[in-house]
């Protein structure tokens, strides 16, 4: 049975999922059976990525023979799915009900397509202050979860980590900067919009502060993972996410290339 000060994980993203809008973010989570943890991502990873790499690249053959920069590209189209999946709901628990997912719960399997899917059993999550002893909740995320997975799926094809930071940080960036939350925060009762806006300048920081000491270099990689440059100013992602690399994928709408001569005519709407 669950303290008075705990809910469950399970009742949290459901009812995360009946907020006006958010329904269709169900999408990428399972709560009907666990798969293989999280922290574990590099025993199978290599695997996942071909399975991946088979299923959406059939034409290119085995992961084994590809180049740098396709293997790099497809491990970057294999991570979008999974940060967005992981911050939207993890982010949005915490700034609008304090409570914060366990990080050790969280499990990984494969949809048909080979995309990641991710689940948890059913345990409790405490208040955002009874988890993360000295470190604000979303800091401690990036400690404690991306910072490792950033490190082990960058080894994995010896991608460029600061291509995978700069996915993550974009949905981390885009989710906590967007209107539809700010509504959401509007729409809590009045005695609790405040904290929830306090909470939400927590997370907003870390996309917003250069510097993390805690991390190597002191530097933080989801800094301004989306800039604002032109005349209007439009988002552009600080590092390209290299889906163009793919044959059938073309250049984002926040491509940093996106300012220079076009390398390609058509263009998708995800960041």
């Amino acid at each position: 049975m669950l303290a008075a000060d705990e809910v469950g994980s399970h009742a949290l993203l459901q009812r995360l999922w009946s907020l006006p809008g958010l329904e269709v973010y169900h999408e990428g989570w399972t709560l009907e059976h666990r798969g293989v943890p999280l922290a574990n991502l590099r025993h199978y990873a290599g695997d996942w990525l071909a399975h991946y790499g088979r299923l959406s690249q059939p034409q290119l053959g085995e992961l084994a023979t590809w180049g740098a920069a396709q293997q790099e590209a497809l491990l970057s189209e294999w991570s979008r799915p999974l940060f967005f999946r992981l911050l939207m709901p993890w982010l949005s628990l915490y700034i609008l009900y304090d409570r914060v997912l366990p990080l050790t719960a969280l499990q990984l399997v494969q949809d048909p397509q080979g995309r990641p899917v991710l689940g948890m059993a059913d345990l409790p999550c405490v208040a955002g202050a009874a988890s993360a002893a000295n470190t604000v909740p979303p800091r401690a995320l990036v400690e404690q979860l991306l910072q490792p997975c950033v490190q082990t799926l960058s080894q994995v094809l010896s991608c460029r980590a600061r291509v995978l930071w700069g996915n993550a940080g974009s949905y981390w960036q885009w989710w906590v900067h967007a209107d539809h939350l700010a509504a959401l925060i509007a729409a809590l009762p009045p005695a609790e919009q405040a904290s929830a806006r306090l909470r939400l300048q927590q997370a907003q920081a870390c996309c917003d502060e250069a510097a993390w000491p805690s991390l190597p270099g002191g530097r933080n990689p989801l800094y301004q993972a989306m800039r604002f440059r032109g005349t209007p100013p439009q988002a552009v992602r600080r590092v390209c996410c290299q889906r163009y690399q793919l044959p059938g994928l073309a250049m984002c709408d926040y491509c940093p290339s996106l300012l220079a001569p076009a390398r390609r005519p058509a263009r998708s709407s995800t960041p």
